[in-house]
C-alpha cells in the first residue's frame, strides 16, 4: 500500500501542472510566528520549544489519519496521505526554477541567474561570488532533493504519516533557527542514517571506486554537514577517473557550467528509481504492506 502511496504521488508531482513551492513554508512560518507572539518564547528550553512547534502538530496529525482509517474502508487516510506527500514533495521539485537559471547562464547572463537562484534555488543572500555560483546551487539543490524528497520518503515508509510530518516540520523549523546550531541537532538525529543512505546510492549510480572511499570516510561523522556530505560524494561519484570531478565556472563558460546540471538531476533520477525499485520489492516481500 505504501508504495502505491508513494508511486501516485510521485506521479501527480512529475506530470501535473501544480504550482511549484519555494523551501520556506508559509504554514509553518505562521504556526511558529503564533508562539513568538509569547514574549518569553525565546527564553523557553530549547527541547520545550521543539516539543510545542514541532512535536505536537505531529502527535495531533496522527490521532486526526488514525481515525480516519475507519472510514471508507481506510480509503480517505489514503487519499490525504497522497495530498499530504504531494504538498511536501512540490518543495523538491525545481524543475521550472532549475530551467530558468539554466536558460540565464546559456544566454551569459550571470546577474540574472544569481537573482534566479537567490530566489528560486535556495541561494544564499549573501553568497555572490560569481565565479562559484554554479557549484553552490549544485549543492544547495541537492540537499533541498534530500531534505524535502528523499528523507521525507525515508521516515514515512518507516514511521507512516508521523513520519512525514516530523520531517516536514523538523526541516522547516531547522530553516527558521538556522543562526542557532542546536536547533538543528533533531534534523541531524533524522538525517544521519538517510543521508549516507543517499550517499551510498550516489556511489553504486556513479564512478564506484572513486566515490566509496568518500562514503566511508563519512559514514561515522556525526558533526559532518550533510550537504557537505552528498556534494563531496556526489562530486566524486560523478568523476569520470581517479579526480573528484571539478566543475566549470559560470564566469568563464556559462554553457557548459549549464549542461553539468543535467548530470546531477540524472543523478537524482537514477537515486529515486532505485530506491523506488527496493521499496516495490519490499512491498511484493510483504515488508510494507
Amino acid at each position: 500500500m505504501k508504495f502505491l502511496i508513494i508511486f501516485v504521488a510521485v506521479m501527480l508531482v512529475w506530470r501535473l501542472p501544480l504550482s511549484i513551492r519555494n523551501a520556506e513554508s508559509a504554514t509553518f512560518k505562521h504556526w511558529l510566528g503564533i508562539w513568538k507572539k509569547i514574549s518569553s518564547f525565546k527564553n523557553w528550553n530549547r527541547h520545550l520549544k521543539y516539543s510545542l512547534v514541532v512535536l505536537l502538530p505531529t502527535i495531533v496529525g496522527i490521532i486526526f489519519f488514525y481515525c480516519l482509517q475507519p472510514l471508507f474502508w481506510g480509503l480517505v487516510s489514503m487519499a490525504l496521505e497522497i495530498v499530504l506527500l504531494v504538498y511536501v514533495l512540490l518543495h523538491a521539485d525545481v524543475n521550472r526554477h532549475l530551467t530558468q537559471y539554466q536558460q540565464a547562464l546559456q544566454e551569459g547572463d550571470l546577474n540574472k541567474a544569481y537573482q534566479l537562484a537567490r530566489k528560486n534555488l535556495s541561494l544564499k543572500q549573501d553568497e555572490d561570488d560569481f565565479s562559484t555560483i554554479n557549484e553552490r546551487v549544485i549543492k544547495r539543490l541537492q540537499y533541498r532533493w534530500f531534505s524535502y524528497f528523499f528523507l521525507v520518503i525515508f521516515w514515512y515508509v518507516l514511521a507512516d504519516v508521523g513520519g512525514v510530518l516530523l520531517t516536514w516540520l523538523s526541516v522547516q523549523y531547522a530553516r527558521e533557527n538556522q543562526s542557532d546550531e542546536k536547533s538543528s541537532v533533531y534534523l541531524r538525529v533524522l538525517e544521519f542514517i538517510p543521508a549516507r543512505l543517499v550517499g551510498l546510492t550516489f556511489v553504486l549510480a556513479g564512478n564506484f571506486k572513486q566515490a566509496l572511499p568518500v562514503w566511508r570516510h563519512y559514514l561515522k561523522m556525526w558533526y559532518a554537514k550533510n550537504d557537505d556530505l552528498l556534494f563531496d560524494i556526489g562530486c566524486n561519484a560523478l568523476a569520470e577517473g581517479r579526480e573528484c570531478r571539478q566543475w566549470s565556472r559560470a564566469s568563464e563558460n556559462a554553457a557548459a557550467a549549464a549542461a553539468e546540471l543535467e548530470e546531477w538531476q540524472r543523478m537524482h533520477n537514477y537515486s529515486i528509481s532505485i530506491w523506488l525499485v527496493i521499496i516495490a520489492i519490499a512491498t511484493l516481500g510483504g515488508w510494507m504492506l
